[in-house]
């Protein structure tokens, strides 16, 4: 038995603007206009919008966060020389905060 079929794990679609998570093998129960809440990567997010700070990531991870998006993906080590040794605590703060439902999204 193969470890996907041990285990089925989760994996992202070829593209992240499809915005589909589905388990290995299995193709998604819904249609191709609909759009399920994903896993951000930080990875991802440092790729396609190159931030210059860490600040500046911890923004753009807060605004993923209020456009919807539900789980967090620490994959790497953001490498900017302001990092704080406590990055993972920082970006999961600014992750899950309280969203005020009266501020605007930014970027929208």
């Amino acid at each position: 038995m193969s470890r996907t079929e041990e285990t089925p794990l989760l994996t992202r679609a070829a593209s992240a603007s499809e915005g589909l998570c589905t388990v290995a093998g299995t193709p998604p129960p819904f249609g191709p206009d609909q759009k399920i809440d994903c896993m951000l990567w930080i990875s991802e997010l440092i790729l396609q919008n190159q931030p210059s700070t860490f600040a500046e990531l911890a923004s753009l991870v807060r605004q993923r966060a209020r456009e919807g998006d539900r789980f967090l993906r620490m994959d790497v080590k953001p490498p900017y020389p302001d990092t704080p040794e406590n990055w993972e605590d920082r970006l999961e703060a600014a992750f899950t905060s309280t969203v005020d439902p009266n501020e605007p999204v930014q970027g929208s």
